[in-house]
This record gives C-alpha cells, sequence and structure tokens, in this order.
C-alpha cells in the first residue's frame, strides 16, 4: 500500500502520518489525541480514536477540515492552549484601569511606598506637572503638596488605607475614555517605628477628596501596537485636587492591671 504525501510537507520535527484506513493498526493507536488540530484523511476512515477526543477542549481546537489525502493522517503537535494565548488574544484584553480605579490605586501607591524612589515614582504618576492643588481650602503648589505626603510618611514603617465611599463621573463623549471627576472619601492608618505600652505608635488621616483626572497633554502619546484597547501606558494624571483632610495621633491607652479577687 502506497501512501500519499502532503503538498506542503511540515518539517521533519512537526510531522508525523498514520495509517487511517485500519483504526487498529498499532501506529494508529499509538498517536495521542493531544497532537490533532489539522486533520488530512479520508472523510469517512479517520481512526476511533482520534474522532472523538474526550477533553471539551480538545474537540475545540480541532480542525473540522479534512482533506482527501489517499490513506494518510497528517498531524501537527502544537501544545491545545495555543489557541488561547495567542498574541492577539491577549493584546486584545489590555485595558487601563477604571476611573474609580485609577484614584484608588495611585493613592494607596502613595501611602505605601517604602522608598524615596517608589514614593516618588508613585506622585509622579499621579500628578500632573500642572496640578492645581487646594487642601483644607488652602491653595497649595506642587512641590508642597509632595513635601506633605512624605512628611507624612517620615519614619514610618507602614500604612493602611480604607476607601469608603467613591462617586466618580465621566467626562463627556468628546474626552477620552477614563477621565472625569471622582469624589472619593477615605482613612489612611500610618504606624510609626516605636512602641509605646506594646502598641505601635501610629496616626490616622481622614480625608474626603476631589479629584479632576485628564490626559496629560505634556506627556508622550504612547504607540499602541495594532489591536490593543487602551495601550501599556497610563497618560492620564489627576490636574485638579481639592481636600479636606483632618490628621491626628491615635491615642494609646496604658494597660490596666488585672483586678485582684478581694476573697482570694
Amino acid at each position: 500500500m502506497s501512501y500519499a504525501s502532503p503538498p506542503t510537507p511540515w518539517p521533519p520535527s512537526t510531522r508525523r502520518t498514520a495509517c487511517a484506513q485500519d483504526s487498529r493498526t498499532p501506529e494508529a493507536g499509538r498517536l495521542s489525541p493531544l497532537l490533532i488540530t489539522h486533520t488530512t484523511a479520508p472523510s469517512n476512515d479517520v481512526p476511533t480514536a482520534f474522532r472523538s477526543p474526550s477533553a471539551a477542549v480538545l474537540r475545540s481546537v480541532r480542525s473540522p477540515t479534512q482533506h482527501r489525502m489517499g490513506g494518510c493522517l497528517t498531524l501537527r503537535p502544537v501544545s491545545p492552549m495555543n489557541r488561547f494565548n495567542s498574541t492577539s488574544t491577549m493584546t486584545s484584553n489590555i485595558v487601563l484601569p477604571s476611573l474609580p480605579n485609577f484614584v484608588e490605586q495611585h493613592i494607596t501607591a502613595i501611602f505605601n511606598a517604602k522608598t524615596a524612589e517608589d514614593f516618588d515614582n508613585a506622585f509622579e504618576a499621579c500628578f500632573s506637572k500642572h496640578v492645581s492643588v487646594t487642601v483644607n481650602g488652602k491653595h497649595i503648589s506642587r512641590d508642597e503638596c509632595k513635601k506633605q505626603l512624605q512628611g507624612e510618611k517620615t519614619g514610618e514603617t507602614s500604612a493602611e488605607v480604607t476607601f469608603n465611599n467613591i462617586v466618580a463621573v465621566p467626562a463627556g463623549d468628546d474626552q477620552p475614555i477614563g477621565t472625569g471627576v471622582v469624589g472619593v472619601s477615605y482613612k489612611v492608618t500610618v504606624f510609626g517605628r516605636f512602641f509605646v505600652f506594646g502598641a505601635r505608635q501610629s496616626s490616622s488621616f481622614t480625608s474626603s477628596l476631589n479629584v479632576v483626572v485628564a490626559q496629560d497633554k505634556s506627556l508622550p502619546e504612547p504607540q499602541s501596537p495594532p489591536h490593543v484597547r487602551g495601550g501599556a501606558t497610563d497618560t492620564r494624571r489627576i490636574s485638579v485636587l481639592n481636600e479636606v483632610v483632618l490628621h491626628q495621633l491615635n491615642p494609646i491607652r496604658p494597660p490596666t492591671s488585672i483586678p485582684t479577687n478581694s476573697s482570694a
């Protein structure tokens, strides 16, 4: 019996053939259904082992097209997950954080920065170069805002950020997606390095914040690959900040003595 070869054979490392005339042949029985991605065989001569793979994921990747190529079954071993991990599939799902998440993530990054470099990067990624800042009714510069935030972190070890409420109003249809106005209330508990009566010293910042998030035109325009939604670079920044904040030290109560039993 002679077997026809495909018009354009695959390289030897990726080409396997098996007789499809008799599904009981040893060669057909040794081939794994995992290899089925491209099939060329007589339409009624596909071995049973390859006709109905047990796993649904294998059935989803098997090519439905069959071509009459003599009596051979031609297979190309490809990982079944390649279909789902293709570049086009992954890049099409790249999206930027939503408007509320943008504010929450950047506030958290600023207070959780462990080093001066981390703090600088978090601050620059959050605020525009020309941001307008008002804190407790007083207009301050961008540098003053940065120094205040740095002072809140000086000498501290860690911080916990809790968001209570957040309201986001997207910009108009003529504005980029993911921009708009956000109002948020949150509390930050900053823990110090010293212990008093066995408890770590801490302070709290309770804030009500209104910000405007817009595209920063002073930043270079990101170059997004084809079919990528949103791009890999976020050029949004806070351009207006109006905050009411209260800073207070958390009281440390000394331990109370255990009352003695008077009847003892």
